[in-house]
């Protein structure tokens, strides 16, 4: 019994020992805590990834549209963000590569998607292969729409063309039947683009288009119509400045280099007109020419020549004097220009002569003879940026010609018989341009005088004019009958 009681007393002490204070003991009036409120694990909504709302925006092709987005401003020249799909939606590889300014920073940036179909096998031509079965080359193009985003309003649809397949083999194996072409790339969609949208058109007045000049401040482009109306544009906004209104056709239009000034020439006047840009007004007028026909300005802005049948007219513009006679062609003269440094004239003649000159003094340096030119067809010169070089444009002809000695470095001859018009040099004298009466714009490298490009869609209409804008970004052309269209340069020469 004792050892019963023993364990029963040590198992009470044991207990108060390890349990809680009761209640009880607690002081009186202490409040007895409350258990701590249970706390809920917060729902999170994942934001959904950029790349996942990009391929959301397949369904502009539906007609959705999506107006977060920024609106695409057809008339403005700036550059236009956008993604690239496939059909199905998922984004596009190709995106990573596009031009930097072309790339969006954000998803509300996106003005454009363009949409890449399947490809199309088209068929080009077949040989036979005895004993053997024929072959046929294919060229794989591909489909593209583009769409706007904001709106989702379709704005241009069309095909990329794939480079063409290689020739045909003299021999081939017996189970040949097809030689494939090449896919299209990202290097023909970005310039398929640059025609489609990068690149505006402006103009469309009442009357063709005959010049246009970008000013070397790079602010404004100025075009010149057959009805006599000369219009000054914002290049960046394509808003329209300035009228200038003639009672003639405008024979050549171009720019000082402060481009202050625009100078002009109106048909059946004997005049040449140099107009204030800012406030379009006419603040002089050079008299005493028969029919003159081209303008240019010295590097300086200090002289302005003009041609005028067989002659060429150099006025001094601080005295508003002729300080320079040039005589010599046989024949009208059909363009004339400055070298860089301004102490050389070239000229080209329907005399079909290329010659240069001393500017101060008129003194003959060089004669080309170019014999059986057709049409006696001289269209334009220009210098290289070095001086070295002088390119002319001829019915079917590009020359490029030594400066010191009149020889010929090198000649482009094509079979198409149209004529070749205007020359324009870029600011880096890298590239130089081309247009023609074949609806051509063609760029050309300056250093080993390679075709880097040829433009012709969108052009619907004989070509007499381009020019470059003063950063090199730009060029300008006529397209049509009463319009002209700037380019996005960059984004038009392939990789």
């Amino acid at each position: 019994m004792k050892k019963f009681l023993l364990i029963i007393a040590s198992l009470l002490i044991l207990s108060a020992c390890i349990l809680p204070i009761p209640f009880a003991q607690q002081e009186k009036g202490t409040p007895t805590p409350s258990p701590p409120p249970a706390t809920s694990t917060p729902t999170v909504t994942p934001t959904p990834s950029y790349q996942a709302r990009v391929e959301g925006l397949r369904d502009v092709k539906d007609g959705d549209s999506f107006s977060q987005t920024t609106a695409y401003q057809h008339d403005i020249f700036n550059p236009h963000p956008l993604v690239i799909l496939h059909y199905l939606g998922e984004y596009h590889e190709w995106n990573q590569n596009l031009p930097e300014d072309w790339q969006p920073n954000t998803f509300e940036d996106i003005e454009l998607v363009v949409i890449i179909r399947d490809d199309v096998e088209v068929p080009l031509d077949t040989q036979s292969y005895l004993p053997g079965p024929s072959i046929t080359r294919y060229r794989h193009d591909l489909g593209v729409e583009v769409f706007e985003t904001h709106s989702g309003e379709e704005i241009a649809e069309g095909t990329v063309q794939g480079p063409e397949p290689e020739p045909f083999p003299e021999t081939a194996p017996m189970e040949q039947t097809r030689i494939d072409g090449e896919l299209a790339n990202l290097s023909r969609l970005t310039t398929w683009l640059a025609k489609e949208i990068y690149s505006q058109t402006m103009g469309q007045a009442e009357g063709y288009v005959n010049n246009v000049d970008i000013s070397p401040d790079g602010d404004t482009i100025a075009s010149g119509f057959s009805n006599g109306d000369i219009y000054i544009y914002g290049l960046k906004d394509q808003s329209l400045m300035t009228t200038f209104q003639t009672s003639g056709s405008v024979i050549d239009i171009t720019y000082s280099p402060d481009s202050t000034t625009l100078a002009s020439i109106i048909g059946g006047q004997d005049d040449i007109f140099l107009w204030n840009v800012t406030d379009g007004t006419l603040s002089s007028t050079l008299s005493g020419l028969a029919s003159p026909r081209h303008i240019i300005f010295s590097p300086n802005g200090e002289m302005l020549a003009c041609s005028s049948g067989k002659d060429i007219y150099v006025w001094s513009l601080e005295n508003r004097n002729i300080s320079t006679v040039i005589s010599g062609h046989t024949d009208g003269i059909s363009s004339i220009a400055f070298s860089p440094d301004g102490e050389l004239i070239a000229s080209v003649s329907h005399d079909e002569t290329l010659r240069v000159w001393q500017t101060d003094t008129g003194t003959l340096i060089v004669t080309t003879e170019i014999p059986q030119v057709p049409y006696n067809a001289f269209s334009d010169v220009i210098f290289s940026q070095n001086g070295d070089n002088i390119i002319a444009s001829l019915w079917d002809t590009y020359l490029v010609i030594n400066t010191d000695d009149g020889s010929v470095n090198n000649s482009f001859v094509f079979d198409n018989p149209h004529n070749k018009e205007g020359l324009a040099l870029s600011p880096d004298g890298s590239i130089w341009a081309s247009v023609s009466t074949d609806e051509l714009l063609q760029l050309w490298n300056m250093v080993d005088f390679s075709l880097l490009t040829t433009l012709d869609d969108q052009i619907d209409f004989w070509m007499t004019s381009v020019d470059f804008s003063s950063d090199g970004k730009i060029i300008a052309a006529q397209s049509g009958e009463d319009t002209f269209r700037v380019w996005n340069l960059e984004s038009i020469l392939d990789d």
